[in-house]
């Protein structure tokens, strides 16, 4: 009788611990991380002093989107090397401000937000310190914060690498290789994606998506963790400028490029 006891109050136990576990793990991840609501009341706040500021004919307290492209323009076309700074307040802006961003040089309304959460996504926002990128998205399906952490790692030879190297649900710390068969999936689709853009001939639509292809290779690459050419190219009255980002610091809220042309 008394080893049928024992037993029973060892399940009982297990049993409670196992729901207390559950609970504590639901809870974690069910937290709003305070680095996402953060930038979510700073980004709401800058939008309003931005818009009073454009009211009053004055500089608002961070730049948007057609700011930051035009200083960013000073630069890209002088023929030298350069860095260029950008918030994380910054890309926050250009983030809720992505539809009107999307549509600036559209005949019709572009309504990036919509397909961002038709693919199961909203409110995607960023954080950066101590060399690492946060990029936080709300799961439309599960309804939780996803954070993923980034690093940018280059070589000697001139490539990038990212790193992704910590995945969080709310606060709840996942394990990089739970997701690996997400990330292949997302590869896969990139990549069927790209087949498709390749098909398209030399006519108009190939030519207005060669960029975008371009940048959707890199992506597949950085997701299958291998390096890539860190290559952009600025147009400024019909010229090209090939540019090369050579490094890449993020600390205290604030990334920095470095730039250096390429010469033919």
């Amino acid at each position: 009788m008394n080893v049928r006891r024992n037993i029973r109050r060892a399940i009982i136990v297990l049993l409670i611990t196992a729901v207390f576990t559950v609970a504590l793990l639901y809870g974690l991840a069910d937290r709003i991380p305070s680095a996402y609501r953060e930038a979510q009341q700073r980004v709401i706040r800058l939008a309003e002093l931005n818009e009073q500021a454009e009211r009053e004919n004055r500089e608002g307290p961070r730049r948007h989107f057609l700011k930051v492209y035009g200083d960013f323009s000073k630069y890209g076309g002088a023929g030298k090397p350069f860095e260029f700074q950008i918030t994380a307040d910054e890309i926050n802006l250009c983030l809720v401000s992505m539809d009107q961003i999307a549509s600036l040089n559209s005949p019709k309304p572009v309504y990036a937000t919509a397909k961002l959460t038709k693919a199961g996504f909203r409110g995607p926002l960023v954080s950066m310190d101590d060399g690492v990128l946060t990029l936080m998205v709300k799961s439309t399906r599960h309804d939780k914060i996803i954070s993923v952490d980034l690093k940018f790692v280059f070589d000697g030879q001139g490539d990038m690498r990212m790193e992704i190297f910590a995945i969080r649900i709310g606060v709840l710390p996942v394990p990089v290789a739970m997701l690996e068969n997400q990330i292949q999936r997302l590869r896969g689709k990139l990549q069927n994606l790209l087949g498709r853009t390749n098909n398209n001939g030399d006519g108009s639509f190939a030519a207005s998506t060669k960029n975008v292809a371009r940048l959707l290779r890199a992506v597949v690459d950085m997701l299958d963790a291998q390096s890539v050419r860190p290559e952009v190219t600025w147009k400024d009255n019909n010229v090209r400028h090939p540019l090369l980002i050579t490094d890449m610091v993020i600390n205290d809220g604030t990334l920095t490029l470095h730039f250096d042309p390429i010469l033919d």
